[in-house]
C-alpha cells in the first residue's frame, strides 16, 4: 500500500498514486489542447476518447471564423479516423476543395487562399508502445492570388507539395517523432479585388478626361502619349457604347509599335493595327494577371510589359507617387513596353463612387521616372525605381533585383537619416554583469543513440558523432562602471564542479553583501 503525502488517501499501485497527484494536486496547465473544439485534457486516455468523438457530418467544408464583414473567412473540413497519412488525407479532400474554391471563385470574382494541414505527431518510448509524448502541427502552406480556373488547379497542386515538404522536415529534424493522425484541413479566404483598367467613358467621359489633363500637367513632356485624347465627340449614346469598349490596354500597345514604325497615330491606323497584328484572348477591364497570357498569345511581337502606377500623393494634394505594379523577370524581349495606370475616381448617374483605371503609354521611361525623382540618371530599374548612369551597371543591378517582386526603395533624407533610442523606460538596471565561457574536447561516444542501449533496432533520427567534455572555464564579474570586480580562470576535467563551487562560495557572498546593503537616498 502506498499514500498520499497531501491528503494521506492509500493506493494499491505506485501508477494510481502518480496519476491521483497529477488530477488533485497539480496547478499546472492542461497539456493536450483538441484544436477543433479547444477543449483541455490533463490525461492522454482522456484525450484520445474525446478525438473520436469528432466525426465529420459530410464531404462539405464549414465555416468556423470570420471577420471584416465577412471579407476574412475560415473554412474546415475534418476528416475521418482511417485517414492517416497525408496522401490519403488530399486524395479524400481533392473533390470537395475543388468545388469549393471553384464556387468561392464566382462568388467574390478573384481573392487569395492558403490552407492549413492540422497533423498529430507521437514519440513512443524504447518499445514502441507507450505514447511519451505528442504534438500537433501546423502545416501551413504560402499565400496564393486565385483569380481564374487555372489558377485554382495550380493552388491545389502547390498547396500540396509545400504543405508534404513542412512535415518532412519536421520529421528529419525532429527526433523521434510518428506521424500518427491528420485531424482536419482548413482553408483562409481573404477577399483580394484585382486591379483593372479599361477607360470606359460611356457614361463619365467629360469627367475622366478631365482627370487625365490634370495628371498630364504633372507629368513631364514627351514621355507619353494619352490614348483617351482620341477619342471623338459623340452624338448619341449607342455610338458612345461601340466605340469605348474598355480597349486603352490594346490601344497603349497600338501606339507603341506605330511609333517604332514612324506611321502616324491616328484612330484608324490604331484600329488596323489591333485587328491585324494583335491576338486577343483576355477580357476587359485588362487585370494585371491577364497581362501575362496576353504576352505568351503574342509571342509573334516579341514584346514585354511593364506597368508602374501613379498615385496621389497624401501629402501634397498636386503631386503623383510612381511604384511598380507588373514587372515579368523571366522574359527577355526587343520591344519593351511601359505602361502608366491610373485611377480615377468617378461620380455615375447614381450619383455612386465609382473607381476607373486607364493605361497610358509611357514613350520615354527614363526621362519620366528621371523628372518624377529628380535625379540625374540616365537608366532606371523598372522593378526597384533605382537610376544609374551606365547601362551595363543598370543589367548587373536587373540581375539581382529581379529576384523579388516590384517595389520602392526609399533611402532616408538628410531630416531622418538617424535613428535614435528614446525608450529608456524599457531598460533594466543592473548592478553587476557576469559573463563566462567554457571550452570542451570533442570524443567518441560509445554509442550513437543516447536512448537505445544497442544500436541494431533503433529507429532515432537523431545520432551522436561526438561527445563534448568540458575542461576549461573563464568568469568575469563588472560592476555598473565596467569595472572588474571578479575574475577567474581554471583548466582541468573536474571544471564543472569547480565552476559551481565558484558560484556559490566566491561569487554569491562577495555580491550579495553589496545588493543586500540598504544606502538612504
Amino acid at each position: 500500500m502506498v499514500s498520499c503525502n497531501l491528503c494521506g488517501m492509500n493506493f494499491t499501485r505506485k501508477s494510481t498514486l502518480k496519476r491521483h497527484v497529477e488530477r488533485l494536486h497539480s496547478y499546472t496547465r492542461p497539456s493536450h489542447i483538441c484544436v477543433l473544439c479547444k477543449k483541455a485534457f490533463t490525461n492522454l486516455r482522456s484525450f484520445n476518447y474525446h478525438k473520436q468523438t469528432h466525426k465529420p457530418v459530410d464531404t462539405k467544408f464549414h465555416l468556423i471564423q470570420h471577420g471584416l464583414h465577412k471579407t476574412c473567412e475560415v473554412y474546415q473540413k475534418i476528416f475521418k479516423r482511417d485517414i492517416v497519412t497525408t496522401g490519403e488525407a488530399y486524395k479524400d479532400v481533392y473533390s470537395a476543395l475543388k468545388k469549393f474554391l471553384n464556387y468561392k471563385l464566382l462568388e467574390k470574382k478573384s481573392f487569395k487562399c492558403q490552407t492549413i494541414l492540422i497533423v498529430e505527431f507521437v514519440k513512443l518510448d524504447v518499445t514502441d508502445t507507450y505514447v511519451e509524448d505528442r504534438f500537433e502541427f501546423f502545416a501551413r502552406s504560402s499565400s496564393s492570388l486565385i483569380t481564374n480556373l487555372r489558377s485554382v488547379r495550380r493552388f491545389m497542386r502547390s498547396t500540396r507539395v509545400e504543405t508534404e515538404l513542412r512535415i518532412d522536415d519536421f520529421i528529419s529534424h525532429g527526433s523521434g517523432w510518428r506521424l500518427n493522425d491528420v485531424l482536419a484541413l482548413n482553408v483562409e479566404l481573404g477577399e483580394c479585388k484585382a486591379l483593372n483598367g479599361g477607360c470606359d467613358l460611356a457614361k463619365d467621359k467629360k469627367i475622366i478626361i478631365k482627370k487625365i489633363q490634370e495628371l498630364n500637367k504633372l507629368l513631364p513632356l514627351n514621355s507619353f502619349y494619352n490614348v483617351a485624347g482620341l477619342h471623338k465627340k459623340y452624338k448619341n449614346k449607342n455610338e458612345i457604347k461601340q466605340n469605348c469598349d474598355n480597349k486603352c490596354f490594346l490601344q497603349a500597345i497600338a501606339c507603341f509599335f506605330l511609333q517604332k514604325q514612324k506611321t502616324k497615330i491616328t484612330k484608324s491606323n490604331i484600329t488596323n493595327f489591333m485587328q491585324s497584328r494583335l491576338n486577343v484572348r483576355i477580357k476587359f477591364p485588362v487585370k494585371l494577371t491577364s497581362i501575362k497570357k496576353f504576352e505568351n498569345d503574342n509571342s509573334h511581337l516579341n514584346l514585354k510589359v511593364n506597368v508602374l502606377n501613379a498615385h496621389p500623393n497624401h501629402e501634397d494634394a498636386q503631386s503623383f507617387d510612381i511604384h511598380p505594379l507588373y514587372v515579368n523577370p523571366f522574359k527577355q524581349s526587343d520591344n519593351i513596353i511601359n505602361l502608366l495606370y491610373y485611377e480615377t475616381k468617378s461620380i455615375s448617374n447614381n450619383d455612386d463612387h465609382k473607381i476607373d483605371g486607364h493605361f497610358l503609354l509611357i514613350e520615354n521611361v527614363s526621362h519620366f521616372l528621371n523628372t518624377r525623382r529628380r535625379s540625374n540618371h540616365k537608366f532606371f530599374c523598372v522593378n526597384c525605381l533605382n537610376g544609374f548612369s551606365r547601362r551595363t551597371t543598370l543589367k548587373k543591378h536587373e540581375k539581382l533585383c529581379y529576384q523579388f517582386k516590384p517595389q520602392v526603395v526609399q533611402a532616408p533624407d538628410e531630416d531622418h537619416k538617424y535613428v535614435y533610442f528614446r525608450n529608456f523606460k524599457h531598460q533594466f538596471f543592473s548592478h553587476f554583469i557576469g559573463f563566462f565561457d567554457f571550452e570542451a574536447i570533442l570524443q567518441s561516444p560509445n554509442s550513437n543513440c543516447s536512448i537505445c542501449p544497442s544500436t541494431v533496432n533503433c529507429y532515432h533520427k537523431t545520432k551522436i558523432e561526438h561527445e563534448q567534455i568540458p575542461i576549461s572555464f573563464s568568469i568575469i564579474i563588472t560592476d555598473k562602471h565596467k569595472k572588474i570586480v571578479f575574475q577567474k580562470v581554471y583548466t582541468g576535467h573536474d571544471c564543472m564542479s569547480v565552476f559551481i563551487d565558484t558560484l556559490l562560495n566566491e561569487i554569491e557572498p562577495k555580491l550579495m553583501s553589496v545588493l543586500n546593503t540598504n544606502i538612504p537616498l
